[in-house]
C-alpha cells in the first residue's frame, strides 16, 4: 500500500516534506467544539445514541449488516437493548442513522479539521494523512459499497458523499493555484488512488 506522503508527493509532482502530526491536530480539535460549516446535523447527537453508533460503525466495517447484532452490541457497550429501540425504533432506522454518522465522522468532520490548517500544502497533507491511514473508514466504505448494490438509500447516500468529497478536493487544488481543468485532473487522480485501496480491501477479503 502507498504511504500517504508518497501519494501526496506524486499528485503534486513535488518532493515536499512538511512536519505535521495528524494525531495532535485530531485530538486537539476533538477536545473543542468545531464550527462545522460542512455538516451540522450530527453535532448534537445524544451520548447514548453515539455509543450505539460508534459500536455499530466498528461492527459494520468488519461484517456489514450481519455485524449489527443488537444483543451483542448491547453487551459490548453496557446499555440495555430497550434504549436501542427507544433511540432508533428498528434496525433499518439505525442503519440510516449509522450511515449519516459515518458520513459525518468520515467526511464532514475531516473537512472541518482540514479547514483549520492555514498552510495550503499542509492542508493537503493533513487530508491525505486522514484519508490514507484510517483503515476502519476504508473497510466501512467497502461494506457500504456492497450494501448499496441492493439498497437505493445507501446508494444515494454514497453518491452524495462522493460528490461532496470531489467538490472539496477540487476546491483545495484550486486554492493551490491550479486551474480548474488541472485541479479536476488531480482530484480524479487522488480519488483513483483511494478507490484502488478500497479495491485492494475487496480483493483481500475475497
Amino acid at each position: 500500500m502507498f504511504h500517504p506522503h508518497t501519494i501526496y508527493s506524486v499528485i503534486l509532482k513535488a518532493n515536499i516534506s512538511i512536519a505535521f502530526s495528524n494525531l495532535h491536530t485530531y485530538v486537539t480539535v476533538r477536545l473543542h467544539p468545531v464550527n462545522d460549516r460542512h455538516c451540522t446535523n450530527m453535532t448534537h447527537i445524544k451520548p447514548k445514541a453515539e455509543l450505539w453508533l460508534s459500536e455499530g460503525k466498528k461492527r459494520f466495517a468488519r461484517k456489514g449488516t450481519s455485524g449489527i447484532n443488537i444483543e451483542e452490541m448491547s453487551k459490548s457497550i453496557g446499555i440495555s437493548k430497550s434504549s436501542f429501540y427507544f433511540l432508533f425504533s428498528n434496525k433499518e432506522r439505525f442503519l440510516e442513522e449509522l450511515f449519516r454518522y459515518w458520513e459525518y465522522e468520515g467526511t464532514y468532520r475531516i473537512m472541518s479539521i482540514v479547514d483549520l490548517v492555514k498552510d495550503l500544502l499542509a492542508k493537503l497533507q493533513t487530508l491525505t494523512e486522514f484519508v490514507y491511514t484510517n483503515m476502519e473508514n476504508d473497510q466501512f466504505m467497502l461494506q457500504l459499497l456492497n450494501y448499496a448494490e441492493s439498497n437505493k438509500k445507501a446508494a444515494a447516500s454514497l453518491k452524495a458523499i462522493d460528490d461532496n468529497r470531489k467538490k472539496f478536493l477540487t476546491a483545495l487544488f484550486i486554492e493551490l493555484k491550479f486551474n480548474k481543468k488541472e485541479a479536476t485532473r488531480k482530484m480524479r487522480l487522488y480519488s483513483t488512488f483511494y478507490m484502488g485501496i478500497i479495491e485492494q480491501f475487496k480483493f483481500n477479503q475475497g
